[in-house]
């Protein structure tokens, strides 16, 4: 055999070993539930405020959603005609849950979850956003953002829950 088929051969198996090792190299990717994507995740490993990516936002909408009732006012205020709304919904926490515990907005909407403690003292949070914001008894405070992109998020009652539990709820964005 000549040289050159012995060097053409060699470097081919150094080529489709380096492919082979680049393959099989774990890349701390997973892929979770509804297809989102859980870089670095295990089944104990927490990626938003101690609550699993695929747990904080899912990309499912479910087919028979309707829209939460709400008080609607355009997002911008010399902007009438924007498709956009300032959507505000009323949730009341109490040591039952969320109510109401889903919540059902468009894309594109600015969303104020008017948050209420009705019982005791609580903290919501909305880890994929990353807000988070804690109430006293008997107050009312806002949780604003944007639904930039369809899908499920979850919200929930993380520190300050009754016997340590944790309370969850999701608000479903419907695509445009």
């Amino acid at each position: 055999m000549s040289n050159k088929i012995k060097y053409s051969i060699g470097m081919v198996v150094v080529v489709l070993v380096i492919v082979l090792l680049w393959v099989a190299q774990p890349s701390g990717k997973k892929e979770g539930e509804n297809g989102i994507e859980n870089v670095g995740a295990t089944t104990t490993e927490q990626s938003f405020y101690g609550v699993n990516k695929s747990d904080a936002y899912s990309t499912a909408v479910p087919e028979n959603a309707v829209l939460s009732p709400a008080s609607v006012a355009p997002a911008a205020a010399n902007n009438a005609n924007a498709k956009e709304q300032l959507r505000t919904i009323e949730v009341k926490i109490s040591s039952k849950g969320f109510e109401p515990s889903t919540v059902i907005v468009n894309q594109g909407d600015v969303v104020r979850l008017q948050m209420t403690a009705t019982d005791g003292d609580y903290d919501v949070s909305i880890p994929y956003t990353g807000n988070y914001q804690s109430m006293k008894k008997g107050e009312t405070k806002p949780i604003a953002f944007g639904a930039t992109a369809p899908g499920t998020l979850a919200f929930l009652c993380m520190d300050m829950c009754p016997a340590g539990g944790v309370i969850k709820g999701s608000i479903v964005i419907l695509p445009q």
